[in-house]
C-alpha cells in the first residue's frame, strides 16, 4: 500500500529542491483560509529566463521520482512567469520584475506567510567582478 502524501511532504521536497538551484527569495503562502483548490503556494524569484527554465526543469523531474506529478504547469521556454499545479501546492517561479509586478504575496494578503530564504540583492556590477576574478 502507498504512503499518503501531505501538503507538508511536497512543500518540504519542493523548497528543498529550489534552494538545491538557488531560487530566490522563497516565500509560502497558506491559503487554506482563502481558497479551497489550494493549501499553499510557494513562490520565488529566478535571475533570468534561464534560471526559471531550469529551476521548472529540475524541480518537474525530481518530483517525478518521488510520485509527485503536477496537475497541470503554465509558462515555457523564456517565460518571466512559471506555475507548476501540485494540486493542493501551487508553485510560482517569477523573474524578479514580473514578481513585483504581480505582488501574489500582496494580493493574498490575508494568508499567513513564511519567508524561507531572503536573498540578499547583489548588484549586477558586483556579479561581473566576481566572474572576472
Amino acid at each position: 500500500m502507498k504512503k499518503k502524501v501531505t501538503s507538508s511532504d511536497k512543500l518540504k521536497r519542493l523548497i528543498k529542491l529550489l534552494e538545491e538551484k538557488k531560487a530566490q527569495d522563497i516565500v509560502i503562502l497558506d491559503t487554506r483560509k482563502q481558497s479551497d483548490i489550494w493549501n499553499n503556494f510557494i513562490i520565488c524569484s529566478a535571475m533570468s529566463s534561464i534560471h526559471i527554465k531550469a529551476l521548472k526543469n529540475y524541480i518537474l523531474t525530481e518530483m517525478k521520482k518521488y510520485d509527485y506529478l503536477p496537475v497541470h504547469s503554465e509558462g515555457e521556454f523564456d517565460s518571466n512567469w512559471v506555475v507548476i499545479d501540485y494540486d493542493d501546492v501551487l508553485l510560482h517561479i517569477f523573474d524578479e520584475k514580473t514578481r513585483k509586478y504581480y505582488s501574489l504575496e500582496k494580493l493574498w494578503g490575508e494568508s499567513e506567510t513564511k519567508v524561507i530564504k531572503k536573498q540578499k540583492k547583489v548588484a549586477k556590477n558586483e556579479r561581473t567582478k566576481k566572474n572576472k576574478n
